[in-house]
């Protein structure tokens, strides 16, 4: 047996690694894909390359550390979420393994100077580290659980009338690998501009989620109001999960009680089912953070289409 600790060199090769662990989530998993991973990149101006590293037996992975970098707070994470750790496959020769992963994270937080918050998918892993962890937060992932029976009799009541004002009211264009353009995404971005009042992001991120959508990873919804556009989704969608990752809507017609928000993210919900879809990821939310009253409002919309929900705990790791 030959164990050997390796750094990432690209994101292709992180596809393989979390196929290891997509189990591990009951959704959120296009939250880890490539073409996701892609996008956050050019968002955060950080990459995977620095920080990450896997553990080789043989030429098999049987374990690695996904990160980014480091918030205001000098504590680790990955895209702003906690970093992934995962062991797998790994039973005769765990503690060697668990040895070799705990010497890696700890020689990164004295060299870097700080702490790690991390996701663990393995109990033994969680065991072996367990002299330097400490609770750090409950993430709730608030999902759509596809599998269930006719899924939209467990959208709250008051949204049926206006998911049906909208299929009477709107006209929507689909676009997918086979018909989108960069053109399609960049009357997406004008129209998040114009509604934001200033660009938000930076362009090339916008064409990273082309890219998505060309790869068959995520698909893009806009919808019309007596000929204007006034709403768009875009649906990251991968590893049987959908991720509801950007929507923007005409704020005067929303003030107005025009409801395109309703009847857009259900029929976002209706193309995953179509799709084949086991979970739609609608929003995430950690204990620590204190939502403001816009994003509290935005969480308990989104709440409302919801049958199912995920907590997962994060951990702080950092050198006694």
């Amino acid at each position: 047996m030959t164990l050997k600790i390796r750094k990432f060199v690209n994101l292709q090769q992180v596809s393989s690694i979390l196929a290891k662990v997509e189990g591990d989530f009951k959704c959120g998993q296009s939250l880890y894909s490539e073409s996701y991973f892609s996008y956050l990149e050019s968002y955060y101006n950080e990459t995977l390359i620095d920080h990450s590293f896997i553990i080789e037996r043989d030429g098999d992975t049987i374990a690695a550390f996904l990160a980014s970098g480091s918030n205001e707070s000098g504590v680790m994470e990955l895209y702003g979420q906690p970093c992934l750790c995962f062991m797998s496959g790994v039973k005769a020769d765990r503690k060697l393994v668990a040895t070799l992963f705990k010497d890696q994270l700890l020689s990164l937080c004295l060299k870097e100077k700080v702490k790690l918050s991390l996701f663990l998918n393995c109990d033994y892993l969680r065991y072996f580290l367990s002299d330097f962890l400490d609770f750090f937060s409950l993430i709730e992932y608030h999902y759509i659980n596809l599998q269930l029976d006719n899924p939209i009799t467990d959208v709250r009541k008051s949204y049926r009338s206006l998911i049906n004002w909208g299929k009477r009211n709107l006209t929507t264009e689909v676009y997918g690998s086979h018909n989108c353009t960069v053109e399609n995404v960049m009357r997406m971005r004008d129209f998040h501009i114009s509604v934001a009042g200033r660009e938000t992001r930076p362009k090339n991120t916008w064409i990273k989620q082309f890219e998505s959508i060309l790869r068959e990873e995520a698909y893009m919804q806009l919808a019309y109001y007596d000929g204007e556009l006034v709403g768009a989704n875009l649906i990251e969608s991968s590893k049987g999960d959908s991720y509801y990752s950007v929507g923007v809507y005409d704020r005067s017609l929303m003030k107005a009680g025009k409801a395109m928000t309703h009847f857009l993210l259900w029929s976002a919900v209706e193309l995953s089912l179509e799709k084949n879809a086991k979970t739609f990821t609608l929003a995430f939310q950690s204990s620590r953070n204190e939502l403001e009253l816009k994003d509290e409002t935005i969480l308990s919309f989104k709440k409302g289409f919801c049958n199912s929900i995920d907590c997962r705990v994060a951990w702080i790791f950092s050198p006694r």
